[in-house]
């Protein structure tokens, strides 16, 4: 009997053991822990902790807050336009669960109603010059607040402000899941708003709103990103204070080609090539997907202090610029070095 405890408490430390190494395996900091380890080590080099430069700091909601006029219809017209589908839209938004509508929910109402307007007009309620008038004067003012609308959706909606704000994790370096719906979700809000304010109410799907809604408000990849950008930069820098004339730092001065130098070279093979940089380019090809798409998005937003938080994040100067920056320098300096020791990668 306790031979047989005995092995549970074992399998049961073994089993703890193996899930422990398998979630550190997946993580960024130990990967450059290591590959920071296997350098200074062989340059003689102090092992020195990075320095992240701060994340952007987003806007308060309540800074972002816009008053919306807002043109309501009266009773006795909503129940005149039982005979379109709008007076169904207006019941709901009067209803208990429409009065307590979230920031994004009332943007597809108001998007909703505006594709029921439109189809409104083309019923026989257009034989009536009152409700013609009376809708029209509806359209118009919609179409003059969406503006704001989608603005308060991208400044002050949970599921907005939640993907743009920096998680406390990391992405793992394998991939990323979520990748793929966040993008799907961007770029469907992306071409939404478009259409909705360039008046091409053919092209406004509002099937999927409230899937992609609920993936932005839920999935940590992009919260993620901001923060695995930010600590990328942080390594990369200083680590290319490391690498920086490595070739002189373990004595390469042709024809004497030291040892360490075949020893440089594995880590740049085994750990760079092999590892580091392959995460560092999909990392790469997601800012290339998603830079343009928030882009168009931050364009979207009347207010200047919601623009420069997004160009904080993705444009020049930002976290994912400055990545893209030092990974060239860093290449650029173990090609140095290899040079420098007569070596080619692939080759010692």
């Amino acid at each position: 009997m306790q031979k047989q405890k005995a092995r549970l408490v074992l399998g049961c430390l073994i089993g703890v053991c193996m899930l422990s190494a398998c979630s550190d395996r997946g993580g960024l900091e130990s990967d450059w822990q290591r590959y920071q380890g296997r350098l200074t080590h062989l340059l003689n080099e102090d092992t020195a902790s990075p320095s992240p430069t701060p994340m952007p700091i987003m806007p308060r909601s309540g800074d972002m807050r816009i008053e919306i006029d807002r043109l309501s219809i009266n009773l006795l017209d909503s129940f005149r336009l039982d005979r379109c589908r709008l007076g169904q839209v207006i019941a709901q938004r009067n209803s208990a669960l429409g009065n307590v509508q979230s920031t994004s929910a009332r943007l597809r109402y108001e998007l909703d109603s505006m594709l029921a307007i439109e189809e409104c007009l083309a019923t026989q309620v257009a034989e009536d010059p009152r409700l013609v008038e009376l809708l029209s004067e509806a359209l118009a003012h919609k179409r003059q607040t969406l503006p704001l609308y989608i603005d308060q959706v991208l400044t002050r909606s949970d599921e907005f402000r939640h993907a743009m704000r920096a998680a406390n994790r990391t992405l793992v370096v394998g991939d990323a899941p979520g990748y793929d719906a966040t993008l799907a979700a961007l770029s469907y809000f992306a071409t939404l708003f478009e259409s909705a304010l360039n008046g091409d109410t053919d092209a406004i799907n509002l099937a999927p709103y409230n899937n992609h809604m609920q993936h932005l408000a839920q999935s940590d990849f992009l919260p993620r990103y901001w923060r695995t950008m930010q600590q990328n930069a942080a390594w990369l820098e200083q680590l290319n204070l490391t690498l920086t004339d490595a070739g002189d730092k373990i004595g390469c001065r042709p024809p004497s080609i030291p040892e360490r130098a075949t020893y440089l070279h594995n880590v740049m093979m085994n750990i760079f090539a092999a590892e580091i940089q392959p995460a560092l380019a999909r990392w790469s090809m997601y800012h290339s997907d998603l830079a343009p798409v928030l882009a168009q998005l931050r364009d979207y937003s009347v207010q200047g202090a919601w623009h420069a938080y997004v160009d904080e994040l993705i444009a020049e100067g930002s976290h994912a610029d400055h990545v893209a920056l030092r990974t060239l320098r860093h290449a650029r300096l173990w090609q140095a070095a290899l040079a420098q020791c007569n070596m080619q990668p692939g080759r010692n």
